[in-house]
């Protein structure tokens, strides 16, 4: 029998597992960990801090009250959502494709709920 963990517990453990894999890959790639200003910092725990607390814990929280199935259809919003943010916020411009493939995973999900 699996024994039942609480959603923060779970997320801690995801990411610590995270940290620890990606830390020395990092590292033997030469990436820099270090040396940025406050203001990439910033930037940076926002990137990890929003979607992790916003998007995957939500998706731990809301499994409580809605099937597995319909939590897992809507994580395949979360490519067109990124792209849109980027599109709306950075300025990027997506492909034709990124925007095709957007439209039809999000045809799909509405198909599967």
């Amino acid at each position: 029998r699996l024994a039942r963990v609480g959603a923060t517990t779970w997320q801690c453990a995801v990411c610590a597992s995270a940290a620890l894999l990606l830390a020395p890959a990092a590292a033997a790639r030469g990436v820099a960990a270090w040396g940025f200003s406050r203001r990439t910092q910033a930037t940076l725990l926002l990137f990890v801090l929003v979607p992790q607390l916003i998007g995957h814990r939500g998706l731990d929280y809301i499994v409580k009250w809605l099937p597995a199935s319909t939590v897992a259809a809507l994580t395949l919003l979360e490519a067109p959502g990124a792209t849109a943010l980027a599109a709306l916020l950075l300025g990027e411009t997506p492909t034709r494709t990124a925007v095709l493939g957007g439209a039809i995973a999000t045809a799909g999900v509405f198909v599967a709920l």
